[in-house]
């Protein structure tokens, strides 16, 4: 990911937002926290705090990994389409590179948070805000961050 950003901006990252504990949207925080602030709901924090890597979601994401991995050569193999053989490859290389990285996942929590809402202030200029768009007893919250007139979701 920061190969991808750099290809981007030159600009560093400052920020980080967690929508939400799963794997998928926190993982990585540790490539982050050197030089940039992450931001994450107070639930987020405390999800992150347990065990987060034993959880159904994120382990059915690496275990079920060999499987397809298996089920990908077996239709390379039968595969006649030089293109489409070509393709198939690049799933398995994508899918076993995906088993690496994940040894490499050190969970890391948010390190600011907040509850219902956060204002970002560089000086005296409002540069972004976090609305907790989700009011729900699950421990999963989803943002709304704002950055001067534009908005994106993150879920």
């Amino acid at each position: 990911m920061v190969t991808d950003l750099k290809a981007v901006t030159s600009k560093p990252v400052r920020y980080v937002v967690d929508s939400h504990y799963h794997y998928d949207h926190a993982h990585g925080n540790q490539v982050f926290m050197r030089d940039a602030q992450v931001i994450g709901h107070d639930n987020t924090r405390r999800r992150m705090l347990g065990n987060v890597l034993e959880q159904f979601t994120y382990l059915r994401s690496v275990q079920q990994v060999p499987t397809q991995v298996e089920a990908l050569k077996e239709r390379i193999a039968k595969e006649t389409d030089p293109q489409q053989k070509a393709a198939l490859e690049r799933q398995v290389a994508n899918s076993l590179a995906y088993l690496e990285q994940v040894k490499e996942t050190v969970v890391t929590p948010p390190s600011l948070t907040f509850d219902k809402t956060m204002t970002l202030f560089r000086g005296a200029a409002r540069f972004g805000s976090c609305i907790s768009a989700a009011d729900t007893p699950t421990p999963m919250s989803s943002f709304i961050c704002r950055r001067s007139g534009s908005s994106a979701r993150a879920t």
